[in-house]
């Protein structure tokens, strides 16, 4: 637990900074979780309205595929800047990493919700959302690690900038 003045009371590292980081991470995936909610419960207002006609041309034709393939591809590429965040060799890398993987598993609820848009298909709409919160669930499960390795290169770069002084 850090001292009064928010320095460790072993070393004398400033936790504050860090602290702030942490919670601005967990600030932030909140807010893209609870992005792609609003967009389920948007989805579900037009739906029980019936406000977006059914177009089974739309639904039925090749668009849904494509659209899915390129899903699939998002998911892929968030999953590969996942595994870079363990190479990551600055607190601020791992930061962004983090936040361009959320921003990509929130994509594939758009395009979810672009679809309903154009279809009026809730189950079309459904796949795509399943598919971003399956990636947010494996995130949210893999946050302690990144805030543990967020620390560990804080720590590392502020005894670098002790050192050359």
């Amino acid at each position: 637990m850090p001292a009064a003045g928010g320095e460790c009371p072993l070393c004398g590292f400033d936790v504050r900074p860090v602290q702030q980081r942490v919670l601005t991470l967990h600030l932030v995936g909140f807010a893209f979780f609870m992005s792609v909610l609003v967009y389920a419960g948007l989805v579900y207002f037009l739906d029980t309205q019936r406000t977006i006609p059914y177009r089974p041309e739309v639904s039925q034709g090749s668009l849904p595929y494509v659209l899915l393939l390129v899903a699939v591809l998002l998911f892929g590429v968030a999953w590969r800047i996942g595994q870079r965040l363990n190479t990551a060799t600055a607190a601020q890398a791992v930061f962004v990493l983090h936040v361009v993987k959320l921003a990509l598993f929130e994509s594939i609820a758009v395009i979810g919700m672009l679809m309903y848009l154009a279809s009026g298909s809730i189950k079309l709409f459904a796949g795509f959302l399943l598919l971003s919160a399956v990636g947010f669930v494996i995130t949210g499960t893999q946050l302690p690690v990144v805030v543990r390795r967020m620390e560990e290169l804080a720590v590392g770069e502020a005894e670098a900038r002790g050192r050359g002084r």
